[in-house]
């Protein structure tokens, strides 16, 4: 689970990582605030050297 959060009033959710690739980042549920920001997704698929 990400932490996504709202830049414009600090309304926070957190999300799995497979609706974040699959969907994209939530809205803000107050009206005309937009796209939340994440938490970096990583690439846990590749492996490390």
């Amino acid at each position: 689970m990400l932490k996504c959060e709202c830049a414009t009033c600090g309304y926070t959710v957190r999300t799995a990582r497979k609706w974040l690739e699959l969907a994209g980042a939530p809205l803000c549920p107050i009206e005309g605030h937009g796209v939340m920001q994440h938490e970096a997704l990583d690439d846990d698929d590749e492996p490390e050297d």
